[in-house]
């Protein structure tokens, strides 16, 4: 039977205030034929159950839709067309929470509803463009009182915070993710935070936030719990992360890498995938070792006394902790201090680090393919996130790889113009881009093989523009080694020869850490009356940072000049570059 408009209007806003006033938190004024433009009424919330004027907490508008459907139309989602001026009139006002109750027939309905916050207004208008009207999602509403209570006083306050710091447009490509992120739910247990959407919001300052988005979460990670790891009373960890979905799954992570499965009240599975840093791995690796002879585990007051399901031999866990030991010595061979991650790592990863193993640590080589010799050549051996600079050498029939900065017989020199050579280091021919990249820099070996070679002019301007490159990598990468080798070659190369441009080199390395002693500041005056070259006085006015010298000399620079010096390090000390865009 076919219901009249004004028959199902009654019907919704009815059946909503029936399921609105089982809460003791909630007063509903709700009206049918009601013409207030687009709304049809508020709540009321109130702190206590007792509704007194001093629990108030604040009103939520709404708006009620009713509309007639067959049984099959009462699905879990809807979609419902709503007119865009209502939206923009919902907006001015805050927000609204939007309901439509599909009637079957009196007794057979289903309510269903969205909040419909500034973030969703401001997203709404943006897609609808020249639409009138938005069709928009729906979910069923709670008849439980708890998750009731919760989606309007969660709106009350998502409502405050977004109201005056949401813009009309949001672009996420706007937003720092390195920012202080929030988020706000009331909540009585982690698995409530599966009902509703939350937002995610930026803190700007106390506690004024700016939302980023809505999420619908699936899973969620709560990361460093103090919760203590023991086996047969011996403590292995004593934070633990916590994840948890929607489905009520429950996973603790153990070293970032270890997991445990909840599969029964009495039941545990256990997993090692390779994921975390190598140290992270090897402890897991060990934590499953205790694990394979303990009898009792457990993790705070979550997991104690379970059955652990563990298929991994005890020789085989024995054989990849060797074996991922001897990974660890290696890469402290070959002076990589950033760590392997092991999520990253592959078949051909494993192979290469056990054949690693036996050319730079056990320095045993294997019998080669080729039947010619091959002089010594430099490869770059990538390994998961790892990048090693090895040199490849095959002869009599042995293929053999080095460490290139353990390498000796690499001979290196340069000639002047009358033919004469001059030996200098390999390593200062290294540039940026390899200093950027590679992991095994031995910055040690560096500065003994170029300080140890006899100086020469020609020696020491090549050690000069490797301390340029050494800058350019450090203002990019801001690794204190970097830092760290240019001073020490810089020094260095002052006590070899006296010359103007070694020392401003010097003293722009300094600039980088610390402002000047009241000795180098007046030093660095003498060297400006001593000295009449436009380049080295440009030099001089940015160590000082007088922003008007700085723009004088450089424009009195020949244009091959001024581009040669753009390429310079010691521009980067520059604040204001404007006077360079602008030409």
């Amino acid at each position: 039977m076919k219901l009249s408009n004004s028959t199902i209007e009654r019907i919704a806003v009815t059946k909503l205030n029936d399921v609105l006033n089982n809460s003791e938190f909630l007063e509903a004024d709700i009206h049918f034929n009601d013409k207030t433009v687009s709304w049809d009424g508020e709540i009321f919330l109130y702190k206590n159950a007792g509704k007194k004027s001093s629990d108030f907490y604040g009103k939520v508008s709404v708006q009620v839709k009713g509309t007639q459907v067959l049984p099959e139309n009462l699905t879990e989602t809807i979609k419902y067309p709503v007119k865009i001026i209502d939206i923009k009139n919902y907006q001015k006002e805050g927000g609204v929470i939007f309901f439509v109750v599909y009637i079957v027939s009196n007794k057979q309905y289903r309510i269903y509803y969205q909040k419909l916050l500034p973030y969703e207004l401001a997203m709404i208008i943006r897609q609808a463009k020249k639409q009138k009207t938005k069709n928009i999602p729906f979910i069923p509403f709670p008849k439980n009182k708890e998750k009731m209570n919760k989606i309007f006083f969660n709106f009350c306050d998502d409502r405050k915070r977004q109201y005056s710091t949401t813009p009309d447009t949001i672009d996420l490509s706007d937003i720092d993710i390195n920012s202080n992120i929030r988020i706000f739910s009331r909540i009585n247990n982690v698995f409530e935070i599966f009902d509703d959407s939350i937002y995610i919001y930026k803190q700007i300052t106390g506690e004024v936030c700016q939302v980023i988005t809505k999420a619908f979460p699936e899973s969620i990670t709560f990361h460093d719990i103090n919760a203590k790891v023991i086996i047969d009373g011996k403590i292995y960890a004593k934070n633990v992360s916590f994840e948890v979905d929607k489905e009520k799954h429950e996973k603790f992570i153990i070293y970032n890498c270890v997991t445990l499965k909840k599969i029964e009240d009495t039941k545990v599975k256990i997993d090692l995938p390779f994921a975390g840093t190598l140290s992270e791995y090897i402890c897991g690796l060990e934590f499953l070792k205790a694990l394979k002879k303990g009898k009792k585990i457990q993790i705070g007051n979550f997991i104690e006394g379970q059955n652990i399901d563990l298929d991994d031999d005890i020789d085989i866990i024995d054989s990849n902790i060797r074996f991922w030991k001897n990974v660890k010595v290696l890469l402290q061979t070959l002076h990589v201090n950033k760590e392997l991650n092991m999520e990253q790592i592959s078949e051909n990863s494993i192979n290469t680090l056990a054949l690693l193993y036996q050319y730079i640590v056990e320095k045993r080589s294997c019998t080669s393919y080729e039947d010619k010799d091959r002089n010594a050549n430099m490869q770059i051996v990538e390994i998961g996130n790892i990048k090693l600079l090895l040199v490849n050498i095959i002869k009599n029939k042995q293929v053999n790889y080095i460490d290139f900065f353990q390498w000796e017989h690499f001979k290196c020199s340069l000639n002047d113009q009358i033919g004469t050579s001059y030996p200098t280091s390999i390593y200062v021919k290294l540039p940026k881009e390899y200093l950027l990249d590679i992991d095994n820099i031995d910055f040690k070996a560096i500065k003994v093989s170029v300080t140890s070679i006899p100086y020469s002019r020609l020696h020491g301007e090549a050690v000069n523009q490797f301390i340029l490159e050494l800058l350019r990598v450090f203002d990019e990468s801001k690794r204190e080694e970097f830092w760290n080798l240019a001073e020490s070659l810089s020094k260095w190369l002052m006590e070899q020869e006296e010359n103007i441009i070694y020392r401003l080199n010097y003293y722009q390395i300094i600039k980088r850490k610390r402002v000047f002693t009241h000795n180098e500041f007046k030093e660095i005056q003498n060297l400006k009356r001593k000295h009449q070259d436009t380049d080295v006085l440009l030099g001089i006015s940015i160590l000082l940072g007088n922003q008007g010298d700085i723009q004088y000399y450089y424009e009195e620079l020949s244009d091959k000049v001024k581009k040669e010096f753009l390429n310079y390090p010691i521009m980067n000390l520059i604040e204001d570059k404007s006077f360079i865009n602008n030409r």
